[in-house]
């Protein structure tokens, strides 16, 4: 049976009085839709966009539309930060839509300067295929899903992938593997070949988890850490840890307690720059409307926050989309707990204070976007946050791209973001023309300007782990986090 990634299904839970964290409402941030999808005869520019965009070398914005087209089998797109967007693909273009059908998740740049996708449907199976696309628009599929009884490699491939230092790209099936469709996590080398790494339910009753979510984090010592959205002890999720090896070690079994006060049915988990994780549940905590959690690398977990405290769930119910800025603090998208699918943009201190950026369709006018169960966040090293939704607009209610400036500052992005030293980084930002010196946590490195958006060096000898640091005639920016220099 195929996923239905338009709608989730809903279960019925205890609610237990609980003390929320306190949730802050401020002013509207300078919230701007770039772009209506489908604004174009035919929906040729692509119809819902999903769930994200990355920033590229060339300073651009790279995402996918699941579905519109030529073909009505989804494109890829690139959009300028002023919202200037150009059609790069259309899916469905080969001979029984060998090339896939119905793209979803978010590119990862590779080291080797591709982008690398997913589609959630296609391939001579018609169960997903992985590709990759050169920076002009190239796009050629890498591995088919499902070409064996079983489909022991998994099918209908969630995405949303990431990279280590060596080129080794992970990511997670929502479906398939080798003790039914449970899903699995896979990995595909440089050298192509893809290598399942575990398959869910391989434990009685699913105790290893069931149905892995969109994200992985990949620690500095090369150990996978992921979340699965069911299954586990009691049957409503985990988190957990997987070595290169494949052997799997659950960290948390969500809901261990009556009315789930660590949440159920987890969402999203990002290694936040203290060394903990941290992480949405779309369900659980005190209104049943999902947790925002710390989770120590031991697997000590502590709920930080209660979604849908406030009146009307102001605050958002449902979250599903995270990631940690510049800044410290946490921003992610929620759908609405109160039944209207508006939805909100929040931003959550590390500690559990939430305040309300933005709310979607407020009022009922939805030109901003609505339905935000397949969006997310990104920010660019300008500074700025870029996302989508996929439903909503001004022009056919397809969905919008758009931009929220809260006046963060700009800043560099290292790629990859641990390695040993002589390793190739790529380090992308925002105005870099100039450039007089790059250094790892102080240690001057040689570097190249390849443009006014990209500079490529190797780390030094004898650098440790700390920030990237890019000195310009005007100033200096920092990365985001620290690069860590494995030995």
């Amino acid at each position: 049976m195929r996923p239905n990634i338009w709608k989730k299904g809903k279960r019925a839970w205890a609610v237990v009085a609980v003390c929320a964290a306190t949730a802050i409402a401020l002013p509207a941030q300078t919230f701007t839709v770039l772009y209506d999808a489908c604004s174009q005869a035919g929906c040729v520019d692509g119809r819902h966009p999903s769930p994200s965009l990355i920033q590229g070398a060339d300073g651009n914005l790279y995402g996918m539309g699941f579905s519109g087209g030529i073909n009505q089998s989804g494109t890829i797109f690139k959009i300028t930060p002023a919202g200037q967007l150009t059609t790069l693909y259309q899916f469905c273009a080969e001979q029984g839509c060998a090339d896939g059908v119905n793209p979803y998740g978010y590119f990862v740049l590779g080291i080797d300067g591709n982008f690398y996708g997913a589609t959630w449907w296609g391939g001579i199976t018609n169960s997903g295929v992985l590709f990759k696309m050169t920076p002009g628009g190239q796009v050629t599929a890498v591995h088919t899903f499902c070409t064996q009884a079983g489909c022991p490699d998994g099918e209908y491939p969630w995405g949303n992938l990431v990279q280590d230092y060596q080129g080794n790209i992970y990511g997670t099936a929502s479906a398939g593997g080798a003790h039914g469709s449970y899903g699995t996590v896979f990995q595909l080398p440089p050298t192509g070949g893809l290598n399942t790494l575990h398959s869910f339910c391989a434990l009685s009753n699913c105790s290893d988890g069931e149905y892995p979510i969109q994200t992985l984090v990949v620690g500095a010592n090369g150990t996978i850490y992921g979340a699965a959205q069911s299954g586990g002890a009691y049957g409503n999720g985990t988190v957990f840890k997987l070595t290169q090896s494949g052997s799997l070690t659950t960290l948390h079994h969500f809901c261990a307690q009556s009315g789930c006060p660590d949440g159920a049915t987890p969402t999203t988990l990002v290694l936040g720059t203290d060394g903990n994780f941290y992480g949405t549940t779309r369900e659980g905590g005190s209104m049943n409307a999902g947790t925002f959690f710390k989770v120590a690398p031991s697997g000590q977990l502590v709920a930080l926050y209660n979604f849908c405290s406030q009146a009307g769930c102001a605050d958002g119910g449902g979250p599903f989309s995270l990631l940690q800025a510049t800044d410290g603090n946490f921003y992610g998208i929620t759908q609405r707990g109160d039944g209207k699918g508006s939805g909100t943009i929040f931003k959550m201190t590390p500690s559990g204070s939430l305040t309300v950026l933005h709310t979607f369709c407020s009022g009922g006018v939805c030109t901003d976007g609505k339905l935000p169960s397949t969006g997310g966040l990104v920010q660019h090293t300008n500074g700025i946050f870029y996302g989508v939704i996929g439903h909503g607009g001004n022009v056919t209610s397809n969905g919008t791209i758009f931009s929220l400036a809260t006046g963060l500052a700009p800043f560099v992005l290292a790629s990859p973001v641990s390695a040993p030293s002589g390793t190739a980084v790529q380090i992308l930002g925002t105005n870099l023309t100039g450039a007089t010196s790059v250094t790892f946590n102080g240690t001057a490195a040689t570097f190249k300007l390849v443009s006014s958006t990209e500079i490529t060096t190797n780390v030094p000898a004898g650098a440790t782990t700390g920030p990237v640091r890019v000195v310009l005639p005007g100033g200096a920016l920092s990365s985001s986090g620290s690069f860590t220099v494995l030995q």
